[in-house]
Formats: structure tokens, sequence, C-alpha cells
């Protein structure tokens, strides 16, 4: 990950995010990095109300953030949208079927009218879709809407689901 300083616009955006999800009961993060996300991360490492466990793969954040439910509390899985197709197992055969409500929070590269690296041409426009395809309520968050935190984290409690929000460049980074 990119140990370029990150804006205070995105590092206040990373606060308030934290805030919201630790109002709604998530005491835990887990993830692998993603530079879309870097004040999310820099918070994470440094802060001591949420306990931030770093894994080397999506599929294993996922399976842990699923275990912190089975031991009582909700998690927060950030992840880089490259790394979404490793998580559709345990999204689709744990988290999902066994009515886990945890909350991924997954950069956006290569998002629609975008300019990105090659990697990401293909996953980036499938995004939205393959979550859909799973079953897993996708919410936007953009750099002026603050309120899609909380309405996930109720659809997530509510519907004792997984939900993701997809965050563009410039926004958390």
């Amino acid at each position: 990950m990119s140990t370029a300083p990150v804006t205070e616009a995105s590092i206040e955006r990373s606060r308030a995010l934290l805030r919201t999800c630790r109002e709604a009961g998530v005491d835990t993060f887990t993830g692998v990095p993603c530079s879309f996300l870097r004040s999310l991360f820099q918070l994470l490492e440094k802060q001591q109300e949420c306990r931030y466990v770093p894994v080397a793969r999506e599929d294993i954040a996922v399976a842990f953030a699923a275990g912190c439910w089975t031991g009582g509390s909700i998690a927060g899985v950030a992840i880089q949208n490259s790394g979404l197709g490793t998580t559709i197992n345990p999204l689709t055969s744990l988290a999902i079927i066994y009515r886990v409500p945890l909350l991924m929070v997954i950069g956006w590269r290569g998002e629609p009218g975008t300019t990105d690296a090659e990697e990401h041409e293909v996953m980036g426009p499938a995004s939205p879709r393959v979550l859909e395809d799973i079953g897993v309520p996708t919410f936007v968050l953009r750099a002026d809407d603050g309120d899609v935190v909380a309405s996930a984290l109720e659809t997530a409690r509510r519907d004792r689901r997984p939900v993701a929000i997809l965050v563009p460049r410039g926004v958390l980074d």
C-alpha cells in the first residue's frame, strides 16, 4: 500500500465511517490493504477503539468476520474489488446462508467512466453485478454522502446479511 500522504478530507471521511461503524456495534475490522482505502487503513492501524486484524487474502477476511459474528460481534471487511472473486465462496457458502451481518468496504478500482490500470477493466464494471448476483446489497460511498454507511449497516443488521459499500477513487485515498 502506498505511504503517500492522504488528504485531510479523506481522513475525516474515514473517521466518520469508523465512528458510524462503532455506533452500530462493529468492533472489529479485518482486510487486505487497498490504495483506494488508504486513509481507512492508516486510521485502523493507529486507533484503539476498534480491533484491526490484517489478513493475507480476501476470503480469509470474510471467514474471519463470520467467526466474529459467531463470537458475538459484527466485523467490517476492507478489501479491493480485485479480490472480490476470492470472497464468493465464503460469502455464498457461509455468510449468506448462515445470515451473518457483516460490512464489506470495497475499494472500487476500474469504476465505469474512470481511467485505471488495465487489470481493473473487467472487475471494475462487473463488481456491482457480481455482488447483486449473489444477493449482497450494495451501496456506493461518494465524498458527499456519509449516510451510506449507516444505511448499509442498518440493512446488514436488519436483514442479517453481508452488505457491501463500493468506494471510488478520491473518497478514502
